[in-house]
Formats: structure tokens, sequence, C-alpha cells
């Protein structure tokens, strides 16, 4: 039986270890917007939850 879709990008970001930032786009090769989108929602509303923010994609002046 095929695991879901979140249960895939959770697995994943275990996988990865403690401190890893990631983006929607490290799992676009394996599935499609809409799912991480959902996948990500539901995962920041569980007690499974990390703190997920929205990453600046311009660079910070210094």
């Amino acid at each position: 039986m095929k695991k879901t879709a979140k249960k895939q990008i959770l697995s994943r970001i275990y996988g990865r270890g403690r401190g890893w930032a990631f983006t929607p786009n490290d799992f676009i090769q394996d599935f499609k917007r809409w799912e991480i989108d959902n996948s990500l929602e539901d995962l920041s509303k569980t007690s499974a939850s990390y703190s997920l923010f929205t990453r600046n994609s311009q660079p910070t002046s210094q």
C-alpha cells in the first residue's frame, strides 16, 4: 500500500534530521505542488508540527 504524500513528506523531513531548513521546492520532484502545500499545512496543525516559515527570496542587505 502506497503511503500518502503527507506521510512521505514527513518521513523525508525526519530522515534529513534536526535543523534541516526546507522549502516546498525540496519536494517538487516527487509531488504535485498542491499535495506539498496541503501536506505542509496539515503538518503545521498537528502535534508533529514544525515551525514553518516562508523563506525570503531576496537576499538581505548587510
